[in-house]
């Protein structure tokens, strides 16, 4: 089953698809190192990046990865992330032109 409005599926027909859109991903040292192997798989699984380099920057924390997601991936992120206790992060939108980054929608984890 698809649920999706008229308009949008025209828009895929013409083959309109919407960028995503740019997020920083800002993270802490954990307070349990061991949250960190199920993080990257977290964070390979839902964004797409390369399994290497989110347990790269897991490793080297406090750090901060700019992630291109649209918003259901933001969200599902930070719900996934927000599941573990041990590991401060904060997601935000990021703009690339002015290199502002903004609340995002989702808040902060």
């Amino acid at each position: 089953m698809v649920l999706a409005t008229i308009d949008s599926l025209r828009r895929i027909e013409r083959g309109d698809i919407t960028p995503a859109q740019h997020w920083q991903l800002s993270a802490l040292k954990p307070l349990n190192p061991n949250v960190l192997f199920e993080a990257a798989g977290v964070l390979h699984q839902i964004t797409g990046c390369d399994l290497q380099v989110a347990r790269e920057f897991l490793e080297h924390l406090p750090g901060k990865l700019r992630l291109d997601m649209y918003e259901h991936q933001a969200f599902a992120l930070w719900k996934r992330l927000s599941r573990m206790k041990m590991l401060p992060v904060r997601l935000e939108r990021w703009q690339a032109n002015s290199d502002k980054l903004q609340e995002s929608d989702c808040g902060s984890i």
